[in-house]
């Protein structure tokens, strides 16, 4: 597309600051040669164009925003030659295509870097389905520190306060998430949470493997140096075989709180409560109402008046205070299940991650609770392992 040329053309254009190009299907190289007009242009918008790839860079030292939304990126890198411009301060990227930094097909990528001043960077509805891309975003975007990442495929298995926690702590500059601010307390309860979650993965592998663990987390090294390495315990290897009648059972132990009557002579007359336990083994296929069955059997109660409370090995911040995220932790909070100086939770397949470091009880962690609810489902639906801690409580 010709554009007319001479200096009576950049004249016109020396007040645009604005320049708005949306779904005029014109080529990228069509839209630098347009912004070379504009020695002024401050914002740039050229959305709905179905840009695949930028061929071009724009030469401009005032261009500060510039928004590319619903096109066909799939990738960071098909951004490259913005990358240069030395003042851009946001970039929004909604409504593409967008899945990591370089294509897979691309052997021996070259490291992409935007200046330090951008600071503000929209990937929602995206197609982001892998942690290593937020990961990245630290050293491709150093100076960020507004994000959005919400509608991509990557959480829409997890809870919003876990997908909260587990991106913020990836990114140390970050400030604001999906336009919450982030405040210290939020923060450090995310980078132990994840750390958590590093240590749990140690666990499920020998030492000799962890780097290939440790790799998959640039702030490993840096989280540690704040709170501590994790210790892992790791669990002796698992014996018994999969057509074994032992792997078809589960463990159950069954624990139920009776009150105690007050009064002289009684061993609850300080108001506590004594505890009944019974261990069980019972076959995967069995459904909850048959579950309800043998716990009703053995506490002597109508198995339908009961409620079955599956109390499983994995651990949850208690929120404090809570704010627009939904998961932050008043700092003074009693930390459940602490030890001396360090927390030791048990973390999923009975190993048992320890997070050793002062002040660690500012947190508050309780370990959570399924209810298994009425239905047809086998109890191997909802338990994986072969041992769980079940309380029953009279509805």
């Amino acid at each position: 597309m010709p554009f007319p040329l001479g200096d009576q053309a950049h004249t016109s254009f020396s007040g645009l600051k604005d320049l708005g190009l949306d779904q005029t299907l014109l080529s990228w190289s069509d839209i630098v040669s347009l912004c070379s007009y504009v020695p002024s242009l401050t914002s740039l918008s050229a959305s709905l164009n179905n840009l695949v790839t930028l061929t071009a860079p724009i030469h401009s030292t005032t261009l500060a925003d510039i928004t590319l939304e619903n096109n066909a990126f799939t990738t960071l890198a098909a951004l490259a030659p913005i990358s240069s411009l030395p003042n851009l301060r946001a970039l929004h990227l909604r409504n593409n295509a967008i899945s990591s930094i370089h294509s897979l097909a691309t052997t021996n990528p070259k490291p992409l870097e935007f200046p330090a001043s951008l600071s503000t960077l929209d990937l929602s509805n995206n197609a982001i389905s892998s942690w290593s891309l937020i990961s990245a975003l630290s050293s491709t975007f150093p100076g960020l520190l507004a994000l959005r990442t919400s509608s991509n495929p990557l959480y829409t298995s997890l809870p919003s306060d876990t997908a909260s926690m587990l991106t913020l702590s990836r990114l140390s500059t970050l400030r604001t998430l999906n336009y919450s601010p982030i405040t210290p307390a939020e923060r450090r309860n995310a980078e132990l949470y994840y750390l958590s979650t590093i240590g749990s993965a140690l666990a499920l592998v020998p030492p000799e493997q962890e780097s290939q663990i440790t790799n998959q987390h640039p702030r490993y090294t840096e989280l540690c140096t704040l709170y501590g390495e994790p210790t892992v315990t790791r669990t002796a290897p698992d014996t018994v075989g999969v057509h074994t009648l032992a792997a078809r059972l589960i463990d159950f132990t069954f624990v139920f709180c009776p009150s105690v009557p007050h009064g002289p002579g009684t061993d609850g007359a300080d108001g506590t409560q004594m505890v009944m336990e019974k261990k069980k083994q019972v076959p995967r296929g069995f459904d909850v109402y048959r579950l309800k069955g043998i716990a009703g059997r053995l506490f002597s109660l109508p198995p339908m008046q009961l409620r079955l409370m599956w109390e499983t090995d994995e651990w949850d911040p208690v929120g404090g205070e809570e704010d627009d995220m939904g998961w932050s932790c008043s700092e003074d909070e009693e930390l459940v299940g602490g030890h001396g100086d360090g927390r030791c939770a048990e973390m999923e397949g009975g190993d048992v991650v320890k997070l050793e470091e002062a002040g660690r009880e500012e947190h508050g962690w309780v370990t959570r609770e399924v209810e298994l609810v009425d239905g047809t489902r086998e109890v191997g639906f909802w338990i994986e392992g072969r041992a769980a801690r079940v309380r029953v409580e009279l509805r």
